[in-house]
């Protein structure tokens, strides 16, 4: 009982700080996102989570059917994330707080588009296909830059991602499930010291 008592009260706090709440979906072609581009940077927040989103080679720019980077300079797809002015474009995001991301969406790729995200200049997956691309619950620290970026190809669209807040749990369940634990223990020593002796005789 003790061993068992001992383990559940282990990873209960190893992992408390990693409560992974409800996913959160940022749609980078909604409606919304209309009245706010055209600039170099925005934020957007969902469920106390902002989204800070911002390049530096242009501004950030959506249409019904795709989002990207407008360029300045002739030969740039102006709603994709690409290199027709000659500068291979990005975009950036920031948070506000700790946050687990999920996927990302992106569209319009041809057979020869790449793309790459990274994570603080660190490349963390090549992007070679149209549609959702899953991730492995990729932990972004705030402040932490999340970076989307043109490698090759006619450049794509930046449609949506999906983040989760990392959250700690309430103090009171914690005190709870301590307290049942205590309860379950005690009850298993007074069981144990309190049994009535059996006493074979075998004469």
């Amino acid at each position: 009982m003790i061993r068992k008592f001992i383990t559940v009260f282990c990873l209960y706090f190893f992992f408390l700080p990693y409560v992974i709440a409800t996913p959160i979906v940022f749609d980078l072609r909604s409606d919304l996102i209309e009245s706010i581009d055209e600039q170099a940077t925005f934020e957007l927040t969902k469920n106390d989570i902002t989204a800070t989103l911002s390049t530096s080679v242009g501004v950030l720019n959506r249409t019904s059917s795709s989002f990207g980077v407008n360029a300045t300079g002739s030969g740039d797809a102006t709603s994709l994330i690409d290199d027709g002015s000659g500068i291979a474009e990005f975009i950036q995001i920031q948070f506000n707080k700790a946050i687990r991301l999920l996927d990302f969406t992106v569209s319009s790729f041809g057979s020869g588009d790449s793309g790459l995200l990274s994570v603080n200049n660190l490349a963390i997956f090549e992007i070679n296909n149209t549609g959702l691309n899953s991730l492995n619950n990729l932990f972004i620290n705030d402040g932490d830059i999340l970076s989307l970026s043109f490698i090759s190809g006619n450049g794509f669209s930046f449609d949506s991602f999906t983040v989760s807040e990392i959250s700690v749990d309430e103090p009171g369940s914690g005190i709870l499930l301590i307290s049942v634990l205590i309860i379950l223990f005690v009850r298993k020593y007074l069981r144990l010291k309190y049994l009535p002796e059996v006493n074979l005789n075998l004469n």
